[in-house]
């Protein structure tokens, strides 16, 4: 039995299709090579997310999301960085995001 209060870290495929859900896309299509919005952006808020709360590796981030290089979820760590910084309304995109797994997440 997990004590209250501990998190439990999900697969990524996991979390990938509980973000895909929230945004009403699927696990494909972030994966996909689509660089157009908002599928980009949903695809660096999962960059994201992964790599800040689920801790994993850029090269294990770039596995879950498409095979991409690690290089790849770098540049979008960077830019949900900056964003997050001076950009309401990916901030806000981000934090229902986080919010929506993170329900999702407790019910499991």
């Amino acid at each position: 039995m997990i004590s209250p209060g501990v998190k439990v870290k999900m697969h990524p495929e996991g979390v990938l299709s509980i973000i895909a859900n929230h945004y009403g896309v699927t696990p494909d299509d972030i994966k996909r090579k689509d660089k157009h919005i908002p599928i980009s952006d949903i695809r660096t808020t999962a960059c994201a997310y992964l790599y800040l709360v689920h801790d994993m590796a850029y090269a294990a981030v770039g596995q879950a999301i498409g095979g991409r290089d690690h290089s790849t979820v770098l540049h979008a760590v960077k830019n949900h960085h900056t964003w997050m910084g001076n950009n309401k309304p990916y901030r806000d995109m981000y934090n229902g995001m986080v919010k929506y797994v993170e329900e999702v997440m407790a019910c499991l």
